[in-house]
Formats: C-alpha cells, structure tokens, sequence
C-alpha cells in the first residue's frame, strides 16, 4: 500500500492508507461480512432455521456462521 499511498498523496500529508484484505475472512469472500450480522440477528431473534437461493460465495458464507 506504501505506492498506492504515494499516488494518491497520503503519503506527503503524513496519513495512512489502509486495506481491508477481504480475503483473509475465513470463507475468503466479502458476503461473510454482511451474512454474520444477519445470522447473528437471525439467533438473537430466535430464529434456528436459514435458507437462502445461491449457489455462490453467499451460501459458503451463509453456511460457516449457522
């Protein structure tokens, strides 16, 4: 990030430039960030079943955090 950082001029003003690594989540996808707010509602709430249509990095996400 220090190049990207230098280009965009946060460098010169004394700032840093952060990356969220998305990939470091343990599904490896974004989705997992906004599917265990909603399982963890989904229990507070009482719920004890989740299904959802996908066949993608959703239901992967969907699946480690029920």
């Amino acid at each position: 990030a220090p190049r990207i950082a230098e280009s965009l001029g946060v460098a010169a003003k004394g700032g840093g430039l952060y990356v969220k690594d998305e990939g470091r989540l343990p599904t490896g996808s974004f989705k997992a960030r906004g599917l265990v707010m909603a399982v963890s509602m989904a229990k507070e709430l009482g719920v004890t079943r989740m299904a959802m249509p996908t066949n993608g990095n959703a239901g992967a996400a969907l699946a480690a955090y029920c």
